[in-house]
């Protein structure tokens, strides 16, 4: 291992473990480079994939169905969930506080649980739940083969 040792005000020396050879601390740099996808991406590191995170981002993939009116690309859906995914937290100005700013009480702990308390996602689901059964209630039976025949 590599130890660091900062005096007062001056700058930081890096001394090398004289226990460890050459190859090994190759061995545990190349493997530390491993764990990040490279300099290209600043040396991002993956968070680990649990269910919660993965309920998170199938719903942020499927976002064009909880959206309002906002586009988004059909073919989001179809892609396979990312498998490098940080995530973080917002920190509001204090510009913010009245305007876009999320009471507490309103704040849940993950996507899946803010828009099931969500009242107008409940309502928007509702209404296309209900097109989707009036639909399929309207049609006749054999419609699909009349038009095949002509």
């Amino acid at each position: 291992a590599v130890v660091s040792t900062q005096s007062t005000g001056g700058p930081v020396v890096t001394v090398a473990d004289p226990e460890k050879s050459a190859a090994q601390r190759k061995r545990e740099r190349k493997a530390a480079r491993g764990l990040t996808l490279g300099k290209g991406y600043f040396d991002f590191k993956p968070s680990e994939m649990t269910d919660e995170l993965k309920r998170d981002l199938k719903i942020i993939r499927s976002r064009n169905l909880i959206g309002k009116g906002a586009f988004s690309n059909v073919s989001d859906y179809k892609k396979k969930l990312p498998t490098a995914v940080q995530m973080g937290t917002i920190v509001e100005g204090a510009a913010d506080f009245y305007s876009s700013r999320v009471p507490k009480k309103q704040r849940k702990k993950t996507l899946v649980d803010e828009l099931a308390e969500d009242f107008e996602f409940k309502k928007r689901m509702k209404t296309k739940y209900a097109a989707i059964q009036g639909s399929k209630t309207r049609r006749p039976k054999n419609a699909d083969r009349k038009k095949k025949r002509r």
